[in-house]
């Protein structure tokens, strides 16, 4: 019934099926990588980018090479590309790493680091970043995509320096490591974040300059200060037909248990983009997106979902009970985000340090890639945090 006398149905005559003519039958094909190649050795970055350079832009560049990103060499079919601006011209941060939002002096390397383990357990270490794909009966099966040698680490205290192989030990009592001397503002803030709700309702209808998932303006209304604050911001350009990104996270406190439902520490994904623009970190708890605080993250904390203070996977890493600390940790969990194909996206990883100057919070990222099949915002147990891995 298709005119064209190939038998496929598409009118085309290539016998494809597809429509388009060339006979490969991928009209939709996703143009992200299957495979990403690594480019985050250890030796190669150094604890903050001494092994590249002492630039700030050298600083920023091996961040975001700690994170699967701008690997030299790599294609659009084996890499994922980091941008300074709009134009997507010129590899790189464009912002983050400094004292001051689009500042030019860098922050103390003691509150960012490249690591290749965290504290003394060896639970924090580099794990494959993963993508979800479907069998052919079409349950979930999760597929390693990118290798990690290294991650990054940003801490709202300090941070001492890894060891000749990237192990870093934290610095016990977590809970006295307080003010880094980072940039303290509460109107000034990276990469477009402004705390306002922005969806009517949560979600859709967004107004493309404040936050969309409404999570964020609560935690701003109970205290606007948000000090000690580090970033990463850059711009990507999406493939053609991928409609997504992840990357992996986890999430220390020295807040929990004592200030649950109070002063909370918080990490924000932040994204510009046509339809989402808005907080990509949310967490999802009975059915409500929340920010990623540990008064959301608490239930993540549960035995065998998560860990506090006593449990040995936090050995070292200064959230145990060294000192008499307080202190909780996230399993690596993976966060989602939407995106429409082709669109150039603004990307802000950002932890501050809310309300006081005290308490320190710590996140560690890794394995930023792209998602074929995305997520729809709307359905909030699809986009944001999810986990463990």
């Amino acid at each position: 019934g298709d005119g064209d006398g190939d038998g496929d149905g598409d009118g085309e005559g290539d016998g494809d099926g597809d429509g388009d003519g060339d006979g490969d039958g991928d009209a939709d094909a996703c143009a992200a990588p299957t495979e990403y190649i690594p480019c985050d050795d250890f030796a190669d970055l150094g604890p903050n980018g001494e092994a590249i350079g002492n630039t700030l832009a050298d600083k920023r560049m091996a961040a975001l090479r700690a994170i699967g990103m701008n690997c030299p060499g790599a294609t659009e079919e084996d890499g994922i590309f980091a941008y300074t601006s709009m134009a997507v011209d010129t590899m790189g941060a464009a912002d983050g790493l400094s004292t001051t939002p689009n500042g030019n002096t860098a922050v103390n390397n003691n509150t960012w680091r490249i690591v290749t383990q965290f504290g003394t357990n060896g639970y924090y270490s580099p794990q494959p970043g993963k993508v979800q794909t479907n069998d052919d009966d079409e349950n979930p099966v999760f597929e390693d995509v990118m290798l990690s040698n290294s991650f990054l680490l940003f801490s709202t205290g300090t941070l001492p320096s890894p060891n000749n192989q990237g192990m870093l030990s934290g610095l016990p009592g977590q809970s006295g490591n307080g003010n880094n001397n980072n940039y303290d503002g509460d109107n000034n803030y990276p990469g477009g974040i402004s705390p306002n709700n922005g969806g009517n309702p949560p979600f859709e209808n967004c107004d493309g300059q404040n936050d969309c998932s409404n999570t964020l303006a609560a935690q701003w209304a109970f205290d606007p200060d948000a000090n000690d604050q580090i970033w990463l911001s850059f711009f990507i350009e999406v493939p053609d037909f991928t409609e997504g990104y992840s990357y992996d996270l986890a999430f220390f406190s020295s807040e929990w248990p004592q200030w649950l439902e109070s002063f909370n520490d918080l990490f924000v994904g932040w994204q510009v983009a046509e339809e989402y623009t808005g907080n990509t970190s949310f967490v999802t708890v009975n059915g409500q997106a929340q920010p990623l605080t540990i008064t959301a993250l608490d239930s993540y904390f549960d035995p065998g979902d998560g860990f506090i203070y006593s449990d040995p996977e936090l050995d070292g890493t200064g959230f145990d009970q060294v000192q008499g600390s307080d202190g909780a940790a996230t399993q690596w969990l993976t966060a989602k985000a939407p995106v429409n194909p082709n669109e150039v996206v603004s990307v802000t990883l950002f932890l501050a340090d809310m309300g006081d100057n005290a308490w320190a919070s710590a996140v560690a990222l890794d394995n930023f890639r792209w998602d074929c099949k995305g997520c729809v915002p709307s359905e909030v147990m699809e986009c944001g945090v999810q986990g463990p891995m």
